[in-house]
């Protein structure tokens, strides 16, 4: 710790290198002219107010410089205001210029030269690193900056030859780790090589595609993984999602570190050791908003929110890195559905975990990108002078207290687009030319050094998108966080287990609206990865139909208070809930809450999970919206339910549950997945249907068959979740029989500044706590008599949101037929495998993933080669196969 510590005060003289200056004199035509270009596609303003500017923002940078060097020349340019023209602005920028050159310790740079990825969505966030979306023609370089000229190209050796992601320099400058997918090869992998030359290692490989790498304390990597083998739950399979992983220096001993259903992005190291990502995932919230910076250490413990778990603004704060010296992150807000329309952004989290605090807006002119400008912006600088004619930024990177390095475009004759979603941007439209990422060179952007007063020097033009841009010089290495997680190694047997882990918390009820002793029980819930797809894409038009069937204009009723947004919607593939794009959960058990609100327990390692608090009848009182882990062995703490502070007082007395073994979570449903036609349909038939049905006349039916031909909701599973909606009639989240959460509407909460549909849903609000059905077969209703078992399911599969498919049900569905699959070319083409639905694998997280490269060498064959059914249920018990 003590060498840490000393690192730390060493770093400015380890940063500071030596740097040859760059004289604009001396510089090529070429170079001059795209200069000089730039600086007058910068000017955004008549000359005599953009002179007035440049001289305030010298004078800034000479003051943060401590030098008196250039105070002479600068009154001698302010000399001739107010008479300003392009000339004296020229000349301004380019003193400018040399200050912000000048002593900036480094004087070559690695960066990625590369096009647009392309191909049917190829610009959204979880499609950038995909097989298919591959755009060969990448390089990897070294810049010389006083020749603003490429110095070498370090890969590939022939032209046109690889499609290259994310490269990264090893701590001591010596080596890079990066991610590409070369000609010949099916996928992106992992490769390392010497700057200085030699042929590249590749380290990974198979039908998976692995990106994002960064180098690790203690010589490994982390880095992002499709080997999940799991797919985007609001779009279609051609979404082949990737989370953290990480691996030995050699590409071996791969282990994922991240239970995510979504997607992770661009992991950074932090000075003390730490993980910094982004995080995409929806556990019963709109599919949309919900990216934000999570914390993780390398061995996979201690998962955290870093900022923005309940925030809707920014759009996707991604690229995040510490700006030296200060408690401050430089990040890029992209896109959602194209991550190269980006603003830049600066996080304090000291100040507040959500949005409006803690966040400031480098790029207002922007706004959050596809989120739009949010309520409460604060830009970061009140004198800050950025061109407002940048249209985009892409992969800053601090390299100092006071310049970043970040890819930059102009946004030509086009205007920007700064309002939130729409139509279009889902259809990659963008709204406007100078938001959208085309492969044609007034597209591309370019390389800048900035500052944090809006200034931006040109510093390397390519022949495509400069990105990944990072100082060719040694950095500090981050402390080493020692491993505390129980590695299992292979899977060597069906249904074998990995160690457990622990959760405690001295007490659920800090931080919370809820009644002290009120809450009995914590039940914890696995939201399971969706590793099946059944190829139709079709759940939009489901849910059209369906609203169209039910006489509601999907454009009215349902509107938020984003007014583009539905309460409920669909746009995925295969349909799990007509609430929102889902994947199947399962209740893994219960345990009593001490009398004093700690609870003390065993949980299963490697497994999303998520809590809910129940009342003496086990019925919700409050439920989580996001997902958390245990690595196997791990023994860790949470704040009260739905906490948001970066840190709790200590309990003034020791918790009671912590003073007695973990608990074992009692299981009162086995493995089962609760879809509506097999668990909860044979209880209405048997207490409801008698009465609630068509042919009796009552409006509100619970009978099993489907409401139209082109979609498989049933009549009961609609009016349940949706309350018997009627053409003209507004619904309100509390029209639904069952008391479902709906995903796209903002509850109300007291706690929160500004209540967005991400916001913590207050106690008592939403699921079987607040169920209209629940509270109606308990204070009886007519002759209707469940048993308390048939009770206890209902108001499980409330609290699960009211799924209408379960796993059980998606290993019924054939397979898709790969001739067909592969007929959609637009999709399709290109992608290593087709998806399953009968013999989806059954992808174990806790174990060592070195075997599986490929979705096939998962699954169990028969004798002729045919894939056989990885999972499969005896009663509600969950059998799986590995060979």
């Amino acid at each position: 710790m003590r060498g840490f510590f000393l690192g730390l005060l060493l770093m400015p003289a380890l940063l500071a290198g030596t740097a040859a200056a760059q004289k604009f004199d001396a510089l090529s035509d070429g170079a001059k002219k795209a200069i000089l270009d730039d600086y007058l596609a910068q000017a955004d303003a008549p000359y005599p107010d953009l002179c007035k500017g440049e001289i305030k923002r010298m004078r800034r940078i000479a003051d943060r410089m401590g030098t008196r060097e250039f105070d002479g020349r600068i009154r001698e340019l302010e000399k001739s205001l107010p008479q300003s023209d392009e000339s004296l602005y020229i000349k301004m920028r380019l003193l400018k210029r040399e200050m912000m050159l000048s002593g900036i310790g480094f004087d070559k740079i690695l960066c990625v030269d590369t096009p647009y990825p392309e191909g049917a969505e190829g610009v959204h966030e979880g499609r950038i690193k995909t097989e298919n979306t591959a755009s060969f023609g990448g390089k990897i370089c070294i810049v010389d900056i006083p020749s603003f000229s490429t110095d070498k190209t370090l890969f590939p050796s022939e032209p046109d030859s690889a499609a290259i992601g994310r490269a990264e320099l090893s701590f001591d400058a010596k080596e890079i780790v990066f991610s590409a997918r070369q000609k010949g090869s099916s996928n992106y992998s992992l490769y390392r090589m010497a700057i200085d030359g030699g042929a590249p290692k590749r380290l990974t490989n198979g039908a998976y595609n692995d990106s994002d790498p960064a180098w690790l304390p203690d010589g490994g990597f982390v880095f992002t993984t499709s080997r999940s083998n799991h797919f985007l739950r609001c779009g279609g399979n051609e979404f082949r999602l990737q989370v953290l992983a990480r691996c030995d220096g050699d590409g071996k001993n791969i282990y994922f570190i991240s239970t995510n259903n979504e997607s992770d992005s661009m992991p950074c190291v932090l000075d003390d050791g730490r993980i910094l990502y982004c995080r995409w995932e929806y556990v019963d919230k709109n599919i949309f908003r919900l990216q934000s910076l999570w914390t993780i250490n390398p061995d996979g413990t201690n998962s955290q929110v870093f900022w923005g778990n309940q925030s809707h603004w920014p759009d996707v704060p991604t690229c995040a890195m510490q700006i030296p010296e200060t408690d401050m992150y430089l990040f890029q807000s992209s896109s959602h559905h194209n991550a190269y329309r980006s603003g830049l952004g600066i996080l304090r989290p000291s100040e507040g975990m959500n949005y409006p605090d803690g966040i400031y807006n480098l790029t207002p002119h922007l706004g959050w990108a596809e989120a739009g400008v949010g309520p409460k912006d604060t830009p970061y600088n009140a004198d800050f002078g950025m061109s407002k004619n940048f249209s985009a930024f892409y992969t800053p990177r601090p390299v100092g207290r006071h310049l970043y390095l970040v890819s930059g475009r102009m946004r030509g004759v086009h205007a920007i687009k700064t309002s939130a979603y729409s139509p279009e941007d889902r259809l990659g439209l963008e709204g406007s030319l100078a938001n959208r990422a085309r492969n044609v060179p007034e597209d591309y952007s370019s390389l800048y050094l900035a500052d944090y007063d809006g200034n931006l020097e040109l510093i390397y033009k390519g022949e495509r998108n400069i990105h990944f841009a990072q100082p060719l010089r040694p950095r500090l290495v981050p402390r080493k966080i020692e491993n505390v997680t129980i590695w299992p190694g292979d899977k060597a047997e069906d249904n074998a287990v990995a160690p457990e882990g622990v959760l405690y918390s001295a007490n659920v009820y800090e931080n919370s609206l809820i009644e002290p002793g009120s809450a009995k029980y914590i039940r914890v819930i696995e939201h399971c990865a969706p590793t099946y797809a059944d190829g139709k894409k079709d759940s939009t038009r489901e849910w059209l139909d369906v609203m169209k069937a039910l006489g509601v204009d999907p454009d009215l009723p349902f509107i938020s208070a984003d007014p583009s947004l539905c309460k409920y919607f669909l746009s995925g593939e295969t349909t799990m809930s007509v609430l929102l794009d889902e994947s199947h959960k399962r209740i893994l058990g219960e345990a009593p809450i001490e009398s004093d609100g700690s609870v003390h327990i065993k949980v299963p390692s490697m497994r999303a999970i998520y809590f809910q608090l129940l009342d003496k009848d086990r019925k919700v009182i409050q439920t989580m919206r996001s997902s958390t882990h245990v690595m196997g062995g791990e023994m860790r703490g949470c704040l009260g339910c739905h906490a948001t502070q970066n840190a709790s007082a200590p309990p003034r007395k020791p918790a009671a549950a912590l003073r007695k073994p973990p608990a074992k979570l009692e299981n009162r449903f086995g493995d089962r997945t609760f879809g509506f036609a097999r668990t909860i349909q044979p209880i209405l038939d048997k207490h409801c249907v008698r009465c609630h049905n068509s042919a009796a006349g009552h409006k509100i039916s619970l009978e099993s068959k489907k409401l139209i031909d082109a979609s498989d909701f049933s009549v009961a599973y609609l009016n349940l979740v949706l309350g018997g909606l009627e053409r003209g009639k507004k619904q309100n989240p509390h029209s639904g029989y069952a008391g479902a959460i709906f995903p796209y509407h903002a509850y109300p909460n007291p706690n929160v500044e500004i209540c967005t549909e991400e916001s913590v849903i207050p106690p008592m609000t939403v699921l079987s706590g607040r169920s209209r059905l629940v509270s109606m077969l308990e204070k009886g209703h007519q002759d209707a008599k469940p048993s308390t078992r048939e009770m206890d399911l209902l108001k499980a599969w409330i609290d699960l949101n009211c799924p209408f498919r379960g796993e059980e049900d998606i290993l019924e569905e054939p397979d898709i037929d790969e001739k067909l699959y592969y007929s959609n070319e637009r999709l399709y083409k290109g992608l290593s495998f087709a998806p399953k639905m009968r013999t989806a694998p059954d992808v174990d997280r806790s174990f060592r993933q070195d075997k599986f490269d490929s979705q096939d060498s998962r699954m169990p064959h028969a004798p002729d080669g045919a894939p056989m059914p990885s999972i499969r249920y005896e009663g509600d018990k969950r059998i799986t196969a590995i060979k």
